[in-house]
């Protein structure tokens, strides 16, 4: 399938949405979903809408309780009102930077583990806090890879 969104003169953007291929290597990669139970509650941070909306449409479907907020300077309330296990924290947000931010919330939430979303290689960007509990998902990323990206940061 493929949706667009269209501003005249000024910007089109273009969704596309395709099947899941096999697995090239063959065998069975799915993640037991129990194995996940852990992870109850999420906050994520996620400026883009329709990334948004699929997020949360893929943890709810796993069973998982999520408070969205756009903006950074939305994540510290809704982390202290909500309680989540796991943050799911966008890098590139309008109104901060999210490696800035979570240096922030990290001095008022030291031991949530935090996965740093990003549709950009900033892989060696999240090495520098080796003496955190974090972890770097790549977007776009499947169900499984999300499933054993929450399952790992509940084991920090």
């Amino acid at each position: 399938d493929i949706r667009d969104e269209s501003t005249p003169g000024v910007v089109t953007t273009f969704h596309l949405f395709l099947p899941c291929a096999p697995n090239p290597a063959g065998g069975d990669q799915t993640v037991d979903r129990k194995k996940v139970a852990v992870v109850n509650r999420v906050v994520l941070v996620e400026d883009d809408a329709s990334v948004g909306e699929g997020i949360i449409a893929l943890l709810e479907e796993d069973g998982v309780e999520v408070l969205w907020v756009q903006r950074g300077a939305e994540a510290e309330p809704a982390i202290a009102r909500f309680q989540p296990d796991v943050l799911l924290l966008d890098v590139g947000l309008p109104d901060v930077n999210g490696f800035d931010l979570y240096r922030s919330l990290r001095k008022r939430f030291p031991t949530l583990p935090t996965i740093f979303s990003t549709g950009h290689g900033e892989q060696t960007l999240v090495e520098q806090f080796d003496d955190a509990p974090v972890s770097h998902l790549m977007k776009p990323y499947d169900s499984t890879t999300r499933l054993q990206a929450l399952e790992a940061d509940m084991r920090r």
